[in-house]
């Protein structure tokens, strides 16, 4: 076969195979949804431990839930499976015979093993394709086995051979022969060659070798790119692995906290040297600037916080780390969920008391319970637990003072008071329109993401994020607050729930710090617009007040401090709704209708 037909040959088989190889991924990847086996294992684990370790009356809807969603995976995947190889085996089977036929025209016909015996036709010649009559296989002990007359390769086996089973699914013509010759040899091969170079010679045709080798590529390459591609575009996807240890962290919290009581003994003398001076705690409505805030404050020396990769084993957080100091990795910056320009990694401070919170008071996130935890309350449980925590992270991040950010700490400003006589409280607040605004659109875009994916709304329930997303909860400061907010909710007017929530938490903070001036001493309210406006100003101001560092830093911390890029999107008739819930309390703050009027108000107390 000349030089240039042979090329033309391996070309064809190539193209021809990554075209079936894009039809496979293409069609498996429609089926089955990138994702969808991270969904199942996921529900697998969590219904396996519900049956396990739940409760009896939850044993028979986690048996049902586990059942169902079994038999929909494994009937998705064989769909998928018979969507994605269907056009491979009509080509086959149609075409392939024929195409082979081609091939192995005018080829050199030869025994594998060549021991085994040697071809003959009636004229005792070598056979090949052209013959117009039958081959015959001779034997090394003489014995003559009638070949089939059909183009194609032939495999002779023992009876009842998986191998000539096998060999079949690779479209050889199967024989059985009981001769004592086949017993010892096990299967031979008779088929037509050029040459043939692969690796996998005798069972694929260099064009067969090339065909298979470009389907697999491609169909393989097709769909992890769609699911890479998915990945990327969907950043906000909870990772198998994440979510399968977060279900059992959250399942499992009393263990969690057992061990770290046993975190805490084992490291009892180093703890013991770690005095918890002056915690800072920033605490505001989700979108009022806490981040950034935390972020900055975060940057300083001697300062200790909560990171990413403290989660979900936040109740261990030093046996956790050291685990991550030999597993860990390198993590590039990614802007988190919330699409606001904030890039976070795993080494990013971010709020993650809020599971040791929830372990301890099961109702702080029941709509139908009060949030508020004044001075009077006593849980020395958990107190001791909180002390040997913050210890612990300041342990872990060599630090020398405790900053948090826990958007729920708000209605706990008291009884942190109480618990740490020395405390100090950042409190961000925001133009109620700008502020409402951002929640709103907070609330559709992690709708969206549950619709993407199903762990979303747990994984948030487990860090304890109830702002906005599928497990939404408002915070019920009192005087029927959260009821009212459900109630705007549940009749499609986002806004004014949010306005409900907006005016009930900042007027529990401006009521709080009327009533208790030495508590007011300790608490800074910051307005979001004046952080934007006047960013170097306010950190000083922020410096002075928490002497984490001096105002000589506040040049630095103010660096790439900006303003909201989304501009007001309220109606005309949602900004009167809201200003008639809000006025009250948004005057206390300095806060007037028109935004800009408001940044001319000069604010220093409530």
């Amino acid at each position: 076969m000349e030089i240039y037909l042979l090329i033309a040959w391996y070309a064809g088989a190539v193209i021809l195979g990554a075209l079936l190889g894009y039809s496979i991924g293409t069609l498996f990847s429609f089926v089955v949804k990138p994702g969808a086996s991270a969904e199942f294992w996921s529900a697998l684990i969590k219904h396996a431990q519900g049956l396990l370790i739940g409760e009896d009356e939850d044993f028979w809807p986690h048996y049902k839930a586990l059942m169902s969603s079994t038999f929909k995976y494994v009937g998705l995947q064989l769909l998928g499976v018979l969507a994605a190889f269907g056009p491979i085996i009509i080509v086959l089977l149609y075409l392939g015979p024929w195409v082979m036929a081609f091939w192995e025209q005018d080829a050199e016909w030869v025994v594998i093993p060549d021991v085994a015996g040697q071809l003959q036709t009636p004229q005792d010649s070598p056979a090949n394709i052209n013959s117009d009559s039958g081959r015959t296989l001779l034997l090394s002990d003489n014995t003559v086995i009638q070949l089939t007359a059909e183009p194609g390769s032939t495999a002779i086996c023992s009876p009842d051979s998986w191998t000539c089973l096998i060999l079949a699914g690779f479209g050889f013509h199967t024989l059985e022969s009981a001769n004592g010759v086949m017993q010892d040899i096990g299967y031979v091969v008779v088929r037509a060659t050029r040459d043939d170079w692969n690796p996998l010679w005798p069972y694929l045709s260099d064009p067969e070798f090339l065909f298979f080798i470009s389907l697999s590529l491609v169909s393989l390459l097709l769909i992890v790119f769609a699911g890479k591609r998915k990945s990327q575009r969907q950043s906000h996807q909870i990772g198998t692995m994440d979510n399968l240890m977060m279900q059992f962290a959250t399942q499992n919290a009393g263990l969690m906290q057992r061990f770290g009581d046993f975190e805490t003994k084992r490291l009892q003398s180093r703890l013991g040297e770690i005095d918890i001076d002056r915690p800072v705690f920033i605490a505001g409505l989700a979108r009022s600037g806490t981040t950034i805030v935390l972020e900055k404050l975060a940057s300083l020396s001697g300062v200790g916080t909560h990171q990413y990769r403290d989660f979900p084993f936040v109740m261990t957080p030093v046996f956790w780390n050291r685990y991550l100091r030999i597993a860990g990795g390198k993590q590039q910056s990614a802007e988190r969920p919330h699409q606001d320009g904030i890039k976070i990694t795993r080494d990013s401070p971010d709020a993650f008391e809020e599971p040791i919170w929830q372990y301890f008071f099961p109702n702080l996130h029941d709509p139908e319970r009060a949030h508020v935890l004044n001075a009077e309350l006593s849980s020395p449980e958990f107190e001791r637990f909180y002390r040997d925590h913050l210890q612990k992270v300041l342990l872990l991040r060599g630090g020398q003072r405790y900053v948090s950010k826990g958007n729920y700490n708000l209605p706990r400003i008291e009884y942190l008071g109480h618990l740490f006589s020395d405390a100090l409280f950042i409190v961000p607040i925001r133009h109620p329109f700008s502020h409402i605004q951002s929640l709103v659109r907070q609330q559709k875009l992690f709708c969206e993401y549950a619709k993407d994916d199903p762990n979303s709304p747990d994984y948030l329930r487990a860090v304890g994020h109830y702002e906005f997303g599928e497990q939404r909860q408002p915070i019920n400061i009192g005087d029927h607050c959260a009821a009212r907010t459900l109630a705007a909710w549940q009749d499609g007017d986002e806004a004014l729930g949010y306005a409900i929530q907006w005016a009930e938490t900042y007027r529990y903070v401006a009521d709080l710090c009327a009533a208790h001036s030495e508590l007011a001493n300790r608490i800074r309210i910051i307005r979001f617009e004046d952080l934007c406006a006047a960013p170097e100003a306010q950190f000083a101001s922020l410096l002075t007040f928490t002497g984490l560092g001096t105002t000589d830093h506040a040049g630095a911390l103010a660096e790439g401090i900006q303003p909201s890029r989304h501009t007001l999107s309220l109606t005309a008739e949602e900004q009167d709704a809201c200003w008639r819930v809000v006025a009250e309390v948004a005057d206390r703050y300095g806060y007037r209708r028109d935004p800009e009027a408001s940044a001319a108000m000069p604010f220093t107390t409530i």
